[in-house]
């Protein structure tokens, strides 16, 4: 079988080829890896930046609104308990529909990010 050093040549150069190549792929592997986590991590922190505001405003306007509401009715704990049950009403509505306004959303997100098929630069 191997009897010419041509056939062992070639023997070494496809193993070397095949290392080369089982490595690069490990590289690639590391860099999609290390592309979808930061893209994931920027999400998370966007998210919790937004939110944080967005529980500011909340509360800012929830405010606002239980003192509109004591100009109109001059009471300040119903005007309170209005909006804590305007606040019970969207909390159920939203947990009511959360897999349309949650874990679809999530499920898709990460469904196109990692199954999601390398384009060619050059095509």
């Amino acid at each position: 079988m191997f009897q010419n050093d041509k056939n062992i040549k070639d023997l070494e150069t496809l193993f070397f080829e095949l290392k080369q190549y089982i490595e690069l792929r490990g590289d690639l592997f590391r860099l999609d890896l290390t592309e979808k986590l930061t893209i994931i991590f920027s999400r998370m922190i966007l998210i919790m930046i937004l939110t944080i505001f967005g529980l500011i405003v909340s509360f800012n306007c929830s405010l606002m609104l239980v003192y509109a509401i004591d100009s109109c009715i001059h009471n300040l704990l119903l005007s309170y308990t209005v909006v804590g049950a305007l606040f019970t009403l969207i909390a159920l509505i939203i947990y009511s529909m959360r897999k349309q306004l949650i874990t679809r959303p999530i499920v898709n997100f990460l469904s196109r990010l990692i199954l999601e098929k390398k384009q060619d630069k050059e095509s």
